[in-house]
């Protein structure tokens, strides 16, 4: 495509050189001869430092949204905004790409991972070729990495569009990160099917407050054209906001609200759940009733890509778990659920299911992350302060900050004295010495991460390998 063609779809003036585009980048790295370059100021690194390195490595033209020194032979176009301007180049360079897939979104506080996960695999189980995007990496035949956001960047999104469409996928299930979307990164985008999950307190530290959050998460759902389908929980207090201006069509669930998709007779064990949705019977290995949230958005998602109800429940019979969602391990005859649960209103849900399932006592793990949202601390140390429970404060991903600051922050929230061991592979050990059998630990805040971020620097760390060493001695 010639750039002038390109300039021209996102109402940019033509240039005097109307060379061939062969990339759209924003790492000068990635630059090739004829590439466009589009600088992108990040909190690490700033794109306009590397000008000279991009141009001499073949870019013929630079999008700018800021003052910027100018050499001979190359193009300059002005921009309002490089980061929206680079989501509508792409996007437009690779229409052709996107025309081939179907795109499913999965947007929500809570709940993303474990609800695209299902749709992935049961899709996979009925032989659809699929890749998953989200919090645990990319995963689809051939393909298995991790991503260090929910939503990646847009050149690596589209860099994994790009592998979808040479080897025949035919759907992209991906969680939209708030934060993603306000970035740009889910810009043009065009979900055929987009479910929204729950909304609670999170990342105020990015959005300052409930409403400019839940905008965020809304604004894909505004942008929603009527040949698409809106997957939407009905008894999450969002749900009037998700619809307002919504003109896809609605596809409800619910547990506690007439919906189109009402689940009842819910019952749940450590063996699993099981739930009937019109008037279907459905079980699952999943633990946590919390889990039917997650399964009624497929079951909806499953009917309109023409699936029976038998299909289904085949398919989740024998569904296991998702990889660091509520995952079940014995330890020497004791029993630990590791979950990624980070949030007040996660850790609440899960700390209630595990009473739930659990004779004895439940043993809770858990932390705060640093350089992150303050208010939510003192709110987990308060729910960590509920009678039947033993809770053990540690260190979750404290980045730049002082570990013991954190755990004070959340002992600022409780309401009687908790136990705050900082080592997080000593308090694990802690808790499994201390602990009958007919107890229940929780190890939350990191599922399946592989790593634990301080002062800068990623040590390899997993609450699985610990739980592993502490079985092999």
């Amino acid at each position: 495509m010639k750039v002038n063609r390109l300039l021209k779809k996102v109402n940019i003036n033509s240039v005097l050189n109307n060379h061939q585009v062969f990339s759209i980048v924003d790492n000068s790295n990635n630059c090739i001869e004829n590439s466009i370059y589009v600088p992108i100021v990040g909190s690490k690194h700033n794109g306009y430092d590397y000008l000279d390195e991009a141009i001499n490595n073949g870019a013929k033209t630079i999008v700018y949204d800021r003052s910027i020194n100018k050499e001979k032979g190359i193009n300059y176009v002005k921009s309002h905004n490089n980061k929206k301007t680079l989501a509508d180049l792409l996007y437009y360079y690779n229409l052709h790409k996107m025309k081939r897939i179907k795109f499913i979104g999965v947007v929500g506080t809570n709940g993303k991972t474990t609800t695209s996960s299902l749709i992935y695999n049961f899709l996979q189980y009925m032989g659809r070729k699929s890749m998953l995007i989200g919090s645990n990496g990319v995963l689809c035949s051939g393909v298995c990495k991790d991503l260090s956001n929910t939503t990646p960047g847009i050149s690596i999104l589209y860099e994994l569009i790009d592998y979808a469409y040479r080897n025949d996928i035919e759907f992209i299930v991906m969680e939209a990160s708030s934060i993603g979307i306000l970035e740009h990164r889910t810009d043009k985008i065009p979900f055929k099917y987009l479910i929204f999950t729950n909304f609670s307190e999170d990342h105020l530290d990015y959005h300052k407050s409930m409403d400019n959050y839940l905008n965020a998460k809304a604004l894909l759902f505004d942008k929603l054209n009527s040949n698409s389908y809106a997957i939407i929980n009905k008894d999450d207090n969002a749900y009037k906001r998700i619809i307002a201006h919504c003109d896809a069509k609605i596809l409800d669930y619910s547990i506690n609200d007439r919906s189109m998709y009402e689940a009842y007779s819910i019952k749940s064990s450590a063996k699993g759940i099981k739930f009937r949705v019109n008037h279907v019977e459905y079980k699952t290995n999943l633990i946590g009733s919390f889990n039917v949230y997650n399964i009624l958005p497929l079951i909806a998602l499953s009917e309109k890509l023409g699936y029976s109800y038998n299909d289904l429940t085949h398919f989740l019979n024998g569904f296991s778990s998702v990889n660091g969602r509520m995952n079940l391990i014995n330890v020497k005859n004791k029993r630990v659920i590791i979950d990624y649960a980070h949030t007040p209103d996660a850790i609440k849900l899960v700390i209630e299911e595990a009473k739930r399932i659990c004779d004895g006592t439940v043993y809770v793990i858990t932390g705060c992350g640093g350089n992150r949202e303050h208010e939510k601390r003192p709110i987990i140390g308060n729910i960590l302060s509920q009678e039947g429970i033993i809770s053990i404060i540690t260190t979750d991903n404290p980045r730049y900050e002082d570990p013991n600051d954190i755990i004070n922050d959340i002992i600022k929230g409780a309401t009687r004295e908790l136990l705050a061991i900082e080592n997080r592979e000593d308090a694990i050990y802690y808790a499994l010495n201390n602990m009958s059998n007919n107890d229940l630990l929780l190890i939350l805040g990191k599922g399946c991460e592989k790593i634990i971020s301080i002062r800068g620097h990623k040590i390899k760390y997993s609450d699985y390998e610990v739980i592993r060493k502490y079985k092999e001695e």
